[in-house]
């Protein structure tokens, strides 16, 4: 393929990607017919001096994409070290990968962009295993709340409350022995035989053995911490926005709602509908007002979602997607594998383990 149609397709892939987003994104955001009722709902509470809620909420969304990068850059490091700067790229490639993507599965797409080819599939179950830490302390929370809420809004018989609070804890702790015994799986899979096809997947699978005990936990540290702040950024927006219900039940049916969102696979503009209905169905002994609750998941769209996706729009637009893909050849064949650093790699070979 000569150099100038290389260049071509990589401008046409470009542009395809970036009209796919234009189009997408600015068709939801027209279609949504309480737009102007929400703004309105927005300045009406600006001007009563709830500036700071919306304040905090933005300053936590570069925390909250940082620690992610972190996360990601610590998953990698047992096959590839990951600059940060390379990593904040890549994270925000994702994102704008993901916005019209099920369960925002495009964002392993984004992220293979920002790494050599060699190493795209171990990007990938990186990327798998950073999103099974976050799903673990979404269910994890969403259980206990499930628990918390449901033994003080009716009343159960005592033996269905005496498994509710035996099931859900009981629950969570399963999942901690299946994230802890990952690198197990990872060589319990190399010893099977491996379909033709999944050659290359199933030789990254060695990638999971190399992640350590202190690695997985650590991850899950940053994980924690993501929810802590995406879940006080959305408190802190439906109490802006005026919804009147008590903090536990409110921070309960947080947890709830990004239990619902980790379980059903929705695009993200989609699941802001169902955050509604379910907030809702929550707290309809209070009088909540469906608008005030799609208007907070619409602001905190904008904020975590929508702001990062252009910037990664941006970013994607600086690769070579071809080469990072797989289909043009590089002249750097440097192993970037633990225990083999290079500068040549984006970072410093002096960077410590």
């Amino acid at each position: 393929m000569a150099r100038t149609t290389k260049q071509r397709w990589n401008l046409i892939i470009k542009l395809a990607f970036a009209l796919t987003f234009v189009v997408v994104v600015g068709d939801q955001i027209l279609r949504e017919k309480d737009l102007s009722l929400m703004w309105s709902n927005f300045l009406a509470h600006w001007s009563r001096g709830h500036v700071w809620m919306i304040g905090i909420a933005i300053l936590l969304m570069p925390v909250n994409w940082l620690l992610e990068t972190a996360k990601w850059r610590l998953l990698m490091r047992p096959s590839y070290r990951v600059a940060w700067w390379q990593g904040i790229r890549a994270i925000a490639g994702g994102i704008a990968l993901s916005l019209f993507t099920p369960n925002r599965i495009g964002e392993y797409g984004g992220r293979i962009l920002f790494v050599p080819a060699r190493y795209n599939w171990r990007a990938i179950v990186a990327s798998l295993t950073g999103s099974f830490s976050q799903n673990l302390v979404h269910w994890s929370c969403g259980l206990l709340a499930g628990w918390y809420l449901l033994s003080r809004s009716v009343e159960l018989p005592v033996a269905l409350g005496r498994g509710i609070e035996i099931l859900a804890p009981v629950m969570c702790i399963l999942l901690l022995v299946v994230y802890a015994h990952i690198p197990r799986i990872g060589a319990a899979v190399k010893g099977y035989t491996r379909p033709r096809w999944l050659r290359r997947f199933w030789e990254s699978g060695g990638h999971l053995e190399r992640i350590s005990r202190e690695e997985l936990w650590l991850a899950g540290l940053f994980s924690l911490c993501r929810y802590l702040i995406f879940s006080t950024q959305f408190v802190l927006l439906l109490v802006y926005f005026g919804v009147a219900v008590p903090l536990d039940w409110l921070i309960a049916g947080v947890a709830l709602m990004y239990l619902m969102q980790t379980s059903v696979p929705l695009p993200p503009f989609v699941d802001l509908l169902a955050r509604s209905e379910v907030a809702i169905l929550l707290w309809s002994a209070y009088a909540v007002n469906e608008l005030t609750v799609l208007a907070a998941s619409f602001f905190i769209w904008i904020i975590n979602l929508l702001i990062p996706a252009f910037l990664g729009l941006f970013a994607i637009s600086t690769v070579n997607v071809l080469q990072t893909l797989g289909y043009e050849q590089t002249k750097d064949p440097v192993s970037n594998d633990r225990g083999h650093r290079s500068s040549a790699d984006g970072v410093s070979a002096g960077e410590p383990r």
